[in-house]
């Protein structure tokens, strides 16, 4: 009886240590979801404003149809960047269910890679060609046992970084690696440079890079935490490489970086 009244405060702070991680990552979840709702509202009303759309309430979808007959690539524009919202929307709930459990439910089945990639990717379609990034993507149709709601999560939130973080008017390439008892992805490009003493660092929750932060580039610095949590539930892995040499560009500095991300095969 002794031990347990000893060992109750513990409990109480352990108890309590839980409920403030819980309830930290729930309003981060609910804070993502209201600045995506907001900027699928923008986006929305950036192409048709709600006072057009109250002022034509009696032929809204008539008027609707000719607004995007008569500017078609802007309401193309319109429809990726609601779609990106969509998918990022489609992440905070993976994450959450996915990766704030003890032991998630997982459904592991044969997935084509590059398929999964390219459902991923157009999300960022815009990112890339705002920046004139030409994108190279394998083609392979090479197919990998993985829950495909953790590995899009963690594709997502790689794909996110690299297009904040590439730089402008460069290339990204994605290719892979099918040897035996192991299959990789590899995403090649140049980006904010890496210090090889913070490789380990970025995989830490709140952490962002040296020079992301002296580029004033930062974000939450969650987002290779979750890539790593995603990978090892799929008993994969993830390796970043640094480039060696730097190219300021702009009082930026860049390097040659690798993104290497590893899949266990029969």
């Amino acid at each position: 009886m002794g031990i347990l009244i000893n060992t109750t405060p513990a409990i109480k702070n352990l108890y309590e240590e839980v409920r403030i991680k819980g309830l930290e990552r729930y309003e981060k979840i609910v804070h993502n979801l209201r600045t995506l709702n907001a900027q699928s509202i923008q986006e929305q009303y950036s192409f048709l404003s709600q006072d057009q759309l109250t002022d034509n309430y009696q032929n809204l979808l008539e008027f609707v149809t000719k607004a995007i007959n008569d500017n078609p690539e802007k309401a193309a524009i319109a429809f990726i960047r609601l779609a990106k919202n969509n998918a990022n929307i489609k992440t905070e709930f993976a994450a959450h269910e996915k990766l704030s459990v003890v032991n998630p439910i997982l459904s592991k089945n044969r997935h084509s890679v590059r398929k999964v990639i390219l459902n991923v990717y157009h999300s960022f379609y815009l990112d890339f060609k705002e920046k004139n990034v030409t994108v190279f993507i394998f083609n392979s149709e090479k197919k990998v046992v993985f829950d495909y709601e953790t590995i899009r999560l963690a594709l997502y939130h790689l794909l996110s970084n690299i297009s904040k973080y590439i730089k402008r008017n460069s290339n990204l390439q994605i290719g892979i690696k099918d040897s035996e008892g192991e299959f990789s992805i590899f995403f090649d490009m140049e980006s904010i440079h890496i210090e090889k003493d913070e490789v380990q660092k970025i995989f830490e929750d709140n952490y962002s890079g040296i020079k992301v932060r002296a580029a004033n580039k930062q974000g939450k610095g969650l987002g290779m935490g979750l890539i790593k949590k995603a990978l090892t539930l799929n008993d994969a892995t993830i390796e970043v490489i640094p480039g060696d040499g730097i190219n300021t560009k702009n009082k930026v500095d860049y390097s040659n970086n690798k993104f290497i991300i590893s899949f266990k095969i029969d």
